[in-house]
Parts: structure tokens; C-alpha cells; sequence
């Protein structure tokens, strides 16, 4: 991933489709179509404020981008609404009703950038300067919300199951032991170390980060199998949800042929 014209569309794409949308107007979307289409109008607002800014740059749009972009944004978001309220689609397939939707944007922005023609008119140094914050920031925008979300959607059973199983082994405990939106947090922050050490080519001390976390959750760990299970799919997927964002960003595929 190169293209700066890509990165921006990405990250556009991220804050559009996560950060300014909201827990409740994301409730109230499963309600009434009405606010899906703010949401498309507010993710619109967003991809095109980001397209104006590489036409200032120097990169010329075609009008197909916008078409492709937008067009297929709102259709995809109004077919996943018309399937998440038909009574045939049962709730366990919402997780791959959210990765097949956010799959798609991401193809079709993917194939929207290949109708950008045109280069930056900024000198070489600065234009790779630009190039490099824009993938920190897509970087550091996708290891957040979108990864939080989602774990929750993805792993949802398992911390049910959590639950249920130490309620029936340890019932004079209460769950609510730990403070609301601190495992979130402590997710970020994981993360956020991760793609510091990624960036800084020091892969040896993300090992630090995971025993750090391992030695603060170690009574837990010993005396719970459920607790010790969710903590490993947690940790695992916490390390995945930076690592492959960060190949992906900084690392493409070159094939020599």
C-alpha cells in the first residue's frame, strides 16, 4: 500500500464508517433506514472532505471515484439494513453481515483509487514525509474503534461463556469486578505499544508488553480455565488486530516477475 491517494481513502473510510458514528445512531440504524442514511450522508461528508484535500495536493479525480465510492458505500449499507431486518436473518449472522460489509467497502475503495490518475505535485522528501503520517494515522485509526468492535462482535460467545461458567463455578463472586471499559482501554494501549515497537523495528520487546499483561492477570489465569481461555484469544487476537494492519500498511508484497 503505497498510495498516498489510498491511505487517505482508507482512513476516510475508518473515521467515516467508526469514529463518527456513534454507539447510538449505530443502535438506531437497526431501527429505521432513516438513519442510514445519515450515516451514508455523514460518511459522504467525510470521503468527500478527504478527496477535496489530494485534489488541493495535486491528484485529479476522476468523477467515477466519487460515483464508485459513495454510490456503492450507500448500497451496501442499505442492503445490509434490509437483510438485518429480515426476520429469515437470525442475530448469529450479524458478525458476518459486518465483516462481509466492511470487506466490500474496502474492495470497492480499493478498485475506486485505480481510477486515480495523476501525481503528487509536492516535492519527492515532503510527498513520502505525507505518505508516512497518513498510514500512522490509518494505522493507529483501524487498531482502535474498528478493532474493538470487532472483537466484540467476532468473540461475542466466548465471553458469554466466560460468564456463565463462573457463575456456575465461583456464584459468590461478583462479574462486576473490573471497572467498565477498562479491558478496552487496556486493548488500545496494547495495541497503540505494539505499532510503537512495529514502527521502531523492535519486535523483540512486544514481548515484554505480553508478559507485563500476563503477570497483573496471573491469579486469574491460574485459578480460572474460562478466564485464562478468553485472556488467550483476547491477547492473540490483540497482537493479530496490529500486526496484519501494520503488514498490510507498510509492508506490501513485492513480486518480482
Amino acid at each position: 500500500m503505497t498510495s498516498l491517494s489510498l491511505v487517505s481513502f482508507f482512513c476516510a473510510h475508518v473515521l467515516g464508517d467508526f469514529y463518527f458514528q456513534s454507539e447510538k445512531l449505530a443502535q438506531k440504524k437497526a431501527q429505521s433506514f432513516n438513519y442510514t442514511m445519515l450515516h451514508i450522508a455523514i460518511y459522504s461528508a467525510v470521503m468527500i472532505v478527504v478527496g477535496v484535500a489530494l485534489m488541493i495536493l495535486g491528484y485529479h479525480l476522476s468523477w467515477l471515484v466519487w460515483v464508485l465510492i459513495l454510490v456503492s458505500h450507500g448500497l451496501i449499507d442499505s442492503l445490509k439494513w434490509f437483510l438485518t431486518n429480515r426476520p429469515y436473518v437470525k442475530p448469529k449472522f450479524d458478525k458476518w453481515l459486518y465483516l462481509g460489509d466492511q470487506l466490500l467497502h474496502l474492495l470497492l475503495i480499493s478498485i475506486g483509487n485505480a481510477y486515480v490518475t495523476g501525481s503528487l505535485s509536492l516535492d519527492k522528501e515532503l510527498a513520502v514525509d505525507v505518505l508516512f503520517l497518513s498510514k500512522c494515522l490509518l494505522l493507529s485509526l483501524v487498531i482502535f474503534k474498528p478493532a474493538n468492535l470487532t472483537f466484540k462482535l467476532v468473540f461475542e460467545k466466548y465471553q458469554y461463556e466466560v460468564k456463565e461458567r463462573s457463575l456456575e463455578t465461583q456464584p459468590e463472586i461478583k462479574l462486576a469486578t473490573t471497572v467498565a471499559g477498562a479491558g478496552a482501554a487496556i486493548g488500545n494501549l496494547e495495541r497503540l505499544i505494539m505499532a510503537i515497537f512495529l514502527l521502531l523495528n523492535q519486535y523483540g520487546a512486544i514481548g515484554l508488553i505480553l508478559t507485563a499483561k500476563s503477570i497483573t492477570r496471573y491469579n486469574k489465569i491460574a485459578t480460572s480455565p474460562a478466564f485464562s481461555e478468553y485472556y488467550l484469544i483476547g491477547t492473540l487476537y490483540s497482537l493479530l488486530a496490529t500486526l496484519l494492519p501494520y503488514l498490510v500498511i507498510f509492508q506490501p508484497i513485492v513480486t518480482n516477475g
